[in-house]
């Protein structure tokens, strides 16, 4: 998954990542929903190997200076 957006040199904007059920994950900023992924494309047999799922922060160009990553599992939705 791959999305990209400005955000404030203040450091106010907060990412999120929320997986919501077994297999779907997204991605938002300050409430906005960037990206939502079918969370079986990085499973082994999909993905010809891949055993895990990871999460993480990385720059594609310029410098970024990340002070935490916060991950709290959420229960899921009442049917």
């Amino acid at each position: 998954m791959r999305t990209d957006r400005p955000v404030s040199p203040t450091g106010e904007d907060e990412p999120g990542l929320r997986a919501g059920g077994p297999d779907t994950i997204g991605l938002a900023v300050e409430g906005v929903r960037l990206a939502e992924l079918d969370g079986r494309y990085l499973s082994t047999q999909v993905a010809g190997g891949f055993t895990g799922r990871v999460v993480g922060m990385y720059v594609t160009e310029g410098g970024a200076a990340f002070d935490r990553l916060e991950y709290v599992p959420q229960e899921p939705p009442m049917p």
